[in-house]
């Protein structure tokens, strides 16, 4: 994030859907969120779109490669980081 700019509005909605996400499951303020997981895979999901075996195979790839992330920061640091956003924004 260019801190000098702020967020657009679609990177702060996904920063949001993000939080909201991590709060969904349960995560507290110090738990470090794998959100390049939870971002590109939250709507797909066991049930929730038919996958064929081909597609859940790079979705299992894509989840095992994004748990090796060295990014995390936790909830709270995501929730700072939104707040620093919108008060950029004034």
């Amino acid at each position: 994030m260019d801190r000098k700019r702020g967020l657009t509005g679609a990177e702060l909605a996904s920063l949001d859907a993000i939080i909201t996400i991590a709060q969904a499951r349960g995560q507290g303020i110090a738990d470090r969120v794998q959100y390049v997981t939870d971002a590109c895979l939250a709507t797909v999901h066991d049930g929730f779109f038919p996958l064929n075996p081909h597609d859940q195979e790079i979705i299992r790839k894509i989840r095992d490669l994004a748990a090796t992330l060295e990014i995390a920061p936790t909830l709270g640091e995501l929730i700072e980081m939104r707040g620093e956003a919108l008060r950029a924004q004034g």
